[in-house]
């Protein structure tokens, strides 16, 4: 049984294989993957690498480590897709994104993707409205603590352009992590907008 959380899932697929080859991403506007997606970070972030069958329309940065902090931008998640790949022994089923889901049916999504993966107290905040990429979105913050790990605590904001969904995680270590990186998040968010398609 896999017990991970949902993006330190992707984060440590590589590990263990060969030892990860972080990349740089500096600080200023940067395209998200092959997305539609641009950021602008205050800092630079290292980005972590994936195994070969991590879906392309996420990425994952980290400042510390994935084991303290992870930064999951999902960069247009398509219809029927779901956010982590399904597995015989997943403990619960993972709904695929729909583009007419209400708010309470991504934060369950998001909830079901950690329960998937064996964490068993995983408690969130009520869904609540949020501006993101200049629209209507939706944000939640949310905590557990993985089987023989430390106290994590996380926020999610997501929202849905032409069928497609776009979201920022901020997933750390609840003590001292979370807060200290909780300044770019916002920073991250508020920055966020879709180029425009060719």
């Amino acid at each position: 049984m896999r017990i991970v959380s949902l993006p330190l899932l992707g984060a440590l697929l590589c590990i263990g294989c060969a030892p990860p080859q972080f990349e740089l991403v500096p600080a200023g506007v940067t395209r998200v993957g092959v997305s539609r997606l641009l950021v602008n970070p205050g800092m630079p972030w290292n980005h972590v690498p994936f195994a070969d069958d991590q879906r392309k329309w996420e990425t994952v940065w980290t400042q510390n480590g994935p084991l303290l902090d992870v930064l999951s931008l999902v960069g247009g998640l398509p219809e029927g897709k779901t956010l982590i790949k399904s597995y015989e022994d997943d403990l619960v089923q993972v709904p695929a994104f729909r583009a007419d889901m209400s708010a309470e049916d991504l934060e369950s999504m998001v909830r079901a993707s950690y329960l998937a993966r064996g964490i068993q107290a995983f408690d969130v905040e009520p869904p609540s409205p949020a501006q993101f990429m200049g629209g209507d979105g939706v944000r939640f913050g949310f905590r557990y603590t993985p089987e023989g790990g430390t106290a994590r605590r996380g926020i999610c904001v997501m929202r849905t352009v032409d069928k497609t969904l776009y979201a920022l995680t901020l997933d750390a270590e609840s003590t001292h992590y979370f807060g200290a990186l909780l300044p770019e998040f916002e920073r991250l968010v508020a920055s966020a907008k879709l180029r425009r398609a060719q």
